[in-house]
């Protein structure tokens, strides 16, 4: 691989690192104290704000980076692949998947439950019941996801340290 190539995926994954860790630690928030917060409202407040909130979030600063992310781990696990018979390159291999899979969890469990969640109109007479249902299964997803992501800010922060002393 040229300099200009390994320079780039060597950046690449350091930016992998930081948008792992912002990501994780916004999960990491939700799953522990944001959540519990809401589930201490009454049912009506808690399905209420976290109908707002879910609209709220896929803002372009907070898309940039989740998303953002996934592309550049997607790009540097790519690059990784040729540099298997290293432990950096199979770091960095192992910290994309991760990541990756943070966002699967995403568009395959965390989405679908959100816009289920925003059809739901308050006063509910099942709001108790729909709030926990939705609370309980969301969160425990959510600190799936919140593991894959810090789990993989910590492989790709482990892999650049690695390159830096070989």
């Amino acid at each position: 691989m040229s300099a200009l190539v390994e320079r780039l995926l060597d950046s690449g994954t350091t930016v992998a690192a930081v948008g792992a860790g912002v990501s994780g630690g916004v999960l990491f928030a939700f799953s522990t104290f944001v959540m519990r917060a809401l589930d201490r409202l009454p049912a009506e407040r808690a399905i209420e704000t976290m109908q707002s909130i879910n609209r709220e979030a896929p803002n372009p600063a907070f898309m940039a980076v989740l998303l953002g992310t996934g592309g550049v781990a997607a790009v540097v696990g790519v690059g990784a692949l040729r540099r298997l018979d290293g432990a950096e390159g199979r770091l960095v291999v192992v910290a994309s998947a991760l990541y990756l899979a943070s966002l699967l969890v995403t568009i395959a469990f965390h989405i679908p439950r959100n816009d289920r969640l925003a059809r739901v109109a308050t006063p509910a007479a099942d709001a108790v019941e729909v709030w926990h249902r939705y609370a309980s299964a969301w969160t425990t997803g959510n600190h799936v996801r919140a593991g894959l992501a810090i789990a993989a800010a910590l492989l790709f922060t482990v892999a650049r340290g690695l390159a830096r002393s070989g």
